[in-house]
This record gives structure tokens, sequence and C-alpha cells, in this order.
């Protein structure tokens, strides 16, 4: 009976890690993964490492709605947009109010910033002498030629769009000798000044010269008929085949301002994928509709420069792959994903649709980014890619979260989520967490057979961001309360690297569950050994799981530190002046465990945390009772 139940040394190490594992059963989750592993970061080396705190930057009184990056010539800045306020690099420069007080997105332009906030689209920019201002996109719009070569009477060649943008527009007449009432394309003007012109005479250069004429005293109009009428007959024109009358007038129709004013995603985009017109969309009234504006010249709307993607659906956002522009539309739909491109048709830029692709809907406006060069969307299903078959070259969509998709799905709010790139990292912030997608390890997993490959995954807590983004290369955040924070360099360290504005930063790295040869055996630990990366300071915690309850079993930190003047703690001084990793553990018998869950902890603020290795001993004694 000895010889039967004799117990064997087993041995479980862990010298090589990836990323967490959320969604798999504990016992189920591959050795170098975590199934539990709070704020923790790889390192260079991929090794696990707490994540670097972060401390107050600016504090601004309302919630952050946005943080936007911002260049004048080589300097960057930033925009953020708190409560009803825009505000340039701090909180002392207010340069905007009136702005809606709700999340927000923006374009950068050349040295310009297009703020779009769900009321109105504000154009951002910077003058030397007068600073940041905000000028409503409307002012100073494009004022199209809507006809030329119109008789008096009407008629006429349609020339440009009418600016949604702009309520004014210019009609061109050919005159004749002694018509005095000229017709307008429309009536119901509004009370704005009408302006007119007459052609004069041609320089020997070429130039046309025009003479301004007044109102009531050359001309009187009625704005209900749209008719102008001329004291004097303008005449034939002096140049023989051009017009000589032009006419600019106001006709105010307020939904079209609101069909681009009520717009809350947009994108940079162009014929042949050149990404000089805007597109925008997300108007409440036009779902399923986006508009774009002329090249070069975003304050020109055409009132046929629009597309009905998709009539039956709500444009969340939009990507670019490839060349062409995708428009992602929301939750389940026949056309989750409108691929168009950019080309020139009859003298015009059109945008016609090129593909169609199914699968997940976009969730969140603010749930887009790049990740290296792939397009990534945050979906009801977890994180997927806009990407091409190696093979045939078409385009699909492919998973890219799989490892946290059953956490990050199970998410409240994640319409409010927010993507953005950093370093080599998508993070999504949603709920006081920010999950991260690592761009530097992608591994194949059988679990989601159907997309390539799977980013490796981490994530972070304790972190109530409403909006994320990168300013001069610094990962900061804004909250609810109005304060914006950044995160330290783990490279420099500091009293204040790890902590969050003092306060510790809880950390761990649990090993998967260990359920030896046989499931049904039961278990004794025997000992638990750890090899951390030296610091001036550090430590290690370690834990048992015993029946739902963790239980410390050692702790050190001697060990693992070396001595710098710059970390130096008088509690925790050593003569140790190796910086090289160096291990350490205790034996300890925990006997009769049905599995073996170890967790390996810093909680202690101020000290990094890295861990290189770790190892288990445990025996398997005999069978458990059923």
């Amino acid at each position: 009976m000895s010889a039967l139940f004799a117990s064997r040394l087993n041995t479980v190490h862990a010298n090589r890690f990836r990323g967490v594992d959320l969604s798999s059963p504990p016992e189920s989750v591959d050795p170098t993964r975590s199934p539990s592993a709070p704020n923790i970061m790889p390192r260079a080396d991929k090794k696990p490492s707490k994540r670097p705190g972060f401390s107050e930057a600016a504090a601004f009184g309302d919630r952050i709605n946005g943080i936007f990056s911002f260049k004048t010539g080589p300097e960057e800045h930033f925009i953020v947009h708190a409560g009803q306020y825009l505000y340039f690099d701090s909180p002392d420069n207010i340069f905007c109010d009136g702005v809606a007080d709700s999340p927000s997105c923006a374009v950068r332009y050349g040295e310009k910033l297009y703020h779009l906030d769900g009321v109105s689209v504000r154009v951002v920019s910077w003058d030397e002498a007068y600073g940041a201002s905000a000028d409503l996109l409307q002012s100073g719009a494009y004022v199209p030629t809507v006809t030329i070569g119109r008789s008096p009477s009407g008629g006429g060649t349609p020339f440009e769009d009418f600016n949604l943008m702009n309520s004014r527009f210019t009609e061109d007449f050919s005159g004749t000798e002694d018509e005095t009432i000229y017709q307008l394309s429309f009536g119901g003007l509004s009370d704005d000044e009408v302006t007119v012109e007459v052609l004069d005479s041609a320089s020997a250069s070429g130039s046309r010269i025009w003479n301004a004429l007044s109102e009531n005293t050359d001309f009187t109009v009625d704005r209900t008929a749209g008719t102008v009428s001329f004291v004097t007959p303008p005449g034939l024109s002096p140049v023989e085949g051009e017009d000589n009358v032009r006419i600019c007038a106001c006709k105010y129709i307020p939904e079209y301002f609101k069909r681009i004013e009520s717009c809350t995603a947009a994108a940079l985009y162009g014929v042949g994928g050149v990404c000089n017109r805007l597109f925008v969309t997300g108007s409440p009234a036009f779902t399923g509709v986006d508009w774009y504006s002329e090249m070069d010249d975003f304050s020109y709307f055409g009132e046929t420069h629009y597309c009905a993607v998709s009539p039956n659906s709500e444009i969340v956002g939009y990507s670019l792959i490839d060349g062409l522009l995708a428009a992602h539309c929301a939750g389940d739909c026949d056309a989750p994903v409108v691929l168009r491109s950019g080309e020139i048709s009859g003298g015009e830029a059109v945008f016609p649709i090129k593909n169609i692709l199914r699968g997940a809907g976009a969730c969140s406006r603010r749930g887009f980014g790049v990740l290296g060069e792939e397009p990534l969307f945050l979906t009801k299903s977890g994180v997927f890619a806009l990407t091409a078959k190696d093979t045939t070259g078409e385009r699909c969509l492919q998973r890219r979260s799989w490892f946290i998709d059953k956490a990050l799905c199970a998410e409240e709010g994640l319409e409010h989520a927010v993507l953005c790139p950093w370093k080599n990292f998508m993070l999504i912030a949603v709920n006081k967490k920010i999950y991260l997608l690592d761009g530097g390890q992608k591994t194949y997993e059988q679990a989601a057979p159907y997309s390539t490959f799977q980013y490796e995954c981490y994530y972070w807590t304790g972190i109530p961001a409403e909006c994320i983004a990168v300013i001069q290369n610094i990962l900061c955040f804004g909250d609810a309360l109005g304060n914006i924070y950044a995160f330290h360099e783990p490279e420099v360290l500091g009293p204040e690297t790890y902590t969050d504005c003092g306060k510790a930063i809880h950390a761990h790295w649990d090993l998967p569950d260990i359920t030896g040869a046989n499931f049904y055996n039961k278990k004794s630990l025997r000992a638990v050994y750890a090899e951390l990366s030296p610091q001036p300071r550090t430590s290690v915690k370690v834990l048992l799981n015993h029946c739902g309850v963790w239980q410390p079993l050692w702790q050190e930190g001697a060990a693992f530190r070396y001595f710098r003047w710059s970390g130096i703690k008088w509690s925790e001084f050593v003569w140790q002046c190796d910086s090289k990793s160096r291990g350490y553990g205790r034996r300890r018998l925990v006997p009769g465990l049905e599995r073996i869950r170890v967790r390996l902890e810093n909680s202690v603020a101020g000290e990094p945390f890295g861990l290189n290795s770790a190892a288990v001993e445990f025996t398997e004694t005999g069978k458990k009772a059923f």
C-alpha cells in the first residue's frame, strides 16, 4: 500500500511569460499566461512588470470630454475640452466657451483642428499675435456660385452646389440691353445684405474690373420673390461670351447647418486615398448618412455631397485600409462595414461603394484606432481588425482580443469606451479599467480559428478615464471631475513613479491552477520560489488560494534589492551592490489541496515589481475523498 501512494516531487517552472487569459477557466490557462494579473505590463524582454503610476497634471473643474494634440509649427500642444469650454495647454487659458458638455472628437489637418461636439463644428487655429481661436465652421465659409450663364428671366448652367455651411450663394448672369429685373434661383431670401457687381471692362492684362452697386440706390430687392430690380439696365457684357452681372444673396435654411453641426464622428479621406476632405457623420436625423467636404476646403459641404451608406443603421466611425474608407455601422445590421473608394467621374469626385463586409458592428464612437498598420475597432463581441487575406487579397474582419473578450464584453457601457494607441499597445479604457492589446506579441489561438492571430493582452485597474490620449509622447487621461493625469515613465525611477497620486498600486501575477497528473489526487504544496528583477526597492508577497481564501506563504524584499543612493530608504537598506537577478524561495508544507493556485504580489507604494521566473514544488499523495 505504501508503494501505491508514494509521493513524488513535482515542479512547475514558469520562466516564459506572455499576457493574461481572462477567457479560459484558470485550470486551462496556458502556463505562460495568467488568469489574473491586474496592473501588469510587459517589459522589453516580455517579462511581467508592474505598470507605472500616474500623477495629476492639471485640474479643469469640469468633466474632461476630450484631449487633443495640436501642432503649431514644430511645437506640439494640447487642446482640452472640459465641460463647456476649450482650453489651450493649461486651465488658465480658456479660448472658447459654449461648447456642448458631451464627449467630442477632433481631426487635425495641417495646423488646424476640426472639433465636433454634436452641436457645432469649430476650427481651432493659432496666431502668434492673438493666440488660439475656435471659429465656427460657417464663419467665412466658402460662398459657391450655384449658376452661371443665367439670363435675367432664369435658366443658366448649374455650376456649384449650395453650401450646407453657408446660407450665401452667388449667381452669374449674362445681361441684356434692356432687362432690369433679374430672377434668382431661390425666393424667400433672408434679410442679409444682397450684393451686386457689374463687369465694367477688361484690362490689357486680361484681368476683369467689376463695379459694386448699392442696394436701394442702384437696385432694389424683392426677397420674397427672389428678384433684383435695377434702376438702370446692366446691359450687355463688355467681354463677349462672359457673364457680366454677379448677384450674391442669402437664403437661410437652418436644417442645412444642423446636418453638419450635429455630427459626432469624422475622418479624413479623398480621391485616390489622399486625406484631403473631411467626412462627417452621426447626425441623429440622418442615421446611416455621411457628408464630405470639398478638397482642401472643409468649410464647403455641397448639398449633394453625401452618401446614404446604410439607411437602416447608424454609422459609428471610420477606418482607412489600402486606400479605401471603411464606414462602420452599429450593432447587428446587413452592412456592418461598408468600403468606399475615391474616384473622379465626369470631372466630379465620387465615392462609390466597393464592398460590404459581414460580421460584428462597431459599438463606440471613440472605439477606433490603428495598432501598427492595422485598423482596430471595438464591438460588443470584442476588438476586431479590418484586414486583407494573404492569399486572395480579400478584406475581412478578424478578432484580435480573444484573451480578454470574456471580461471586456461583460463591461457595462461599452458604447462609451475609448481606444488609444500608445507605443506598441492599443488601450481600451472603460469603467475605470484599461485593457491592453500588445502589438509586439501575437499568438495563434485555436479557440478563435477564423483569425490569423490574437494579440497578447493585459489589464490595468483603478484608472477613472473618461478620455485618453498621448500628448508629447506622454500617456494622459481625463476624469469626470475635470482632472487630467499623466503616467510616469517606468525608465525614470523616482518615489512617485510607482504610485497613483501617492497611493499604492496593487499588482500581482497568478500562476494558472495546478491540477497535477491526476485531478482526483490530493496535492501537497512543498515550496515556492521567485526570481525578481532587482531594484533598489522591491519585494514580493507570495500567497496560496486555499478553499477560495488567499493565505500568505512568505514575503521577501531584501533578497532582491541592491544598494543605490538615489533609491535609498533606510528601513529597507541593504549592502548588496550586485544588480543581477536573484532568486529566493521558502519551503512550506500545505497538504490536502485539490488544486494549487499561487499568487506573486506587490502592493507597496513606490516599489517596482518585475517577475523573471517562478517555480512551485508539490507532491501528489493519494486520491481525495469524493
